[in-house]
């Protein structure tokens, strides 16, 4: 979230950026109803061991953020966000993102966008990610 919602692109339209942790719905719609677009950033779905040495272990934890908008309030709202810019720059903040040197990181996953949802009333990217992290 950190690093999404630290991008230019965002702020300056004044988009959430959410952490879903299931309780979120309102949120959500909330935004999608005064703004026409919302960051939604879902839980890890899913970890795999990388590499394994004593006591250290690589991992790979897989997440989804993703980009939704109503584009008819997204035009009545001013708020303008191009989904495609939204893309471009979610994945541009989170592949310069580290935590520190050496630590934790991201990269796009081999499938790096699909499209999950997209009707007249809402368009829904899904952007896949995998953090590289060590424990």
């Amino acid at each position: 979230k950190t690093a999404v919602s630290a991008d230019s692109l965002f702020t300056s339209k004044g988009v959430s950026v959410i952490v879903d942790e299931g309780l979120q719905d309102d949120e959500v719609a909330s935004a999608l109803e005064h703004k026409g677009a919302v960051i939604l950033v879902l839980p890890v779905m899913s970890v795999n061991l990388r590499d394994q040495s004593g006591s250290a272990a690589m991992l790979d934890a897989e997440l989804i953020v993703k980009v939704m908008i109503s584009p008819k309030s997204n035009r009545d709202n001013n708020t303008n966000l191009n989904i495609y810019e939204a893309i471009t720059a979610i994945i541009s903040a989170l592949v310069k993102y580290a935590r520190h040197p050496g630590g934790e990181f991201f990269k796009c996953s081999n499938t790096v966008a699909g499209i999950s949802a997209f009707d007249p009333g809402l368009w829904v990217y899904d952007l896949f990610f995998t953090k590289e992290c060590v424990l």
